[in-house]
Parts: C-alpha cells; sequence; structure tokens
C-alpha cells in the first residue's frame, strides 16, 4: 500500500494521483528555494516539457535543463552574462575539459 510518513512513523495511505500530486509540489519548493529565478523558470519550462501529455518534448526539455545548467555555472562563476561554452572555454580544468583532454591524448589527437 502507497503511503506517505508525517512528523513520525506512521504512514497514511494515498491514492497515486495524491501522491502525484505531492511530489510535484515538493518538487517546485525544491527548486523554488534552491535556485534563481532564471535557473527555477528553465528547470520548471523543462519538467514541463517532460510531462506534456499524450507526449513528452524531449527536445524542449534537453534545451531547458542545458539552459538552466548555464544559469547554474554563469551564477556559480560570477559572470551573469557568459555562456556555457564561454565558461569551459575560461576554465580548461574544468573535468568535462580535462577529460576531454585525456581522452585525445589515448587517441593519439594532437592538442
Amino acid at each position: 500500500m502507497a503511503g506517505r510518513t508525517f512528523g513520525g512513523s506512521r504512514r497514511l495511505p494515498v491514492s497515486f494521483g495524491q501522491a502525484k500530486t505531492g511530489l510535484q509540489a515538493e518538487r517546485s519548493e525544491f527548486i523554488d528555494r534552491a535556485w534563481t529565478p532564471a535557473t527555477r523558470d528553465e528547470l520548471h519550462e523543462a519538467l514541463d516539457d517532460l510531462s506534456r501529455r499524450p507526449e513528452p518534448d524531449l527536445t524542449g526539455a534537453i534545451q531547458h535543463a542545458m539552459a538552466a545548467l548555464e544559469c547554474v555555472a554563469s551564477d556559480t562563476y560570477g559572470n551573469p552574462k557568459a555562456t556555457l561554452g564561454d565558461i569551459i572555454k575560461r576554465y580548461p580544468d574544468l573535468p568535462t575539459n580535462a577529460t576531454r583532454r585525456r581522452s585525445r591524448q589515448s587517441l593519439g589527437v594532437r592538442l
């Protein structure tokens, strides 16, 4: 039986619809508290695209998720106008760049 814990160890039965609504509310609350407005908007758009029925908009979800990543990266590295490409170029020691460098070296590609 599906259930949810409130305050203690007692589990109260909930329907699938109630559980889904509760999860959506928790997801929204987490996003609203954890991120900047631009990041939050992009994450909500990505999740909305995944929730579209009868077919999710996967391309839109990926685009919005990458835009959210760009927002986080630009905030993290202190340049709100920077694109994700700018940040990757400016910080060559980021894990993605180091991995790419090692991959090219192992394949014998000149850097």
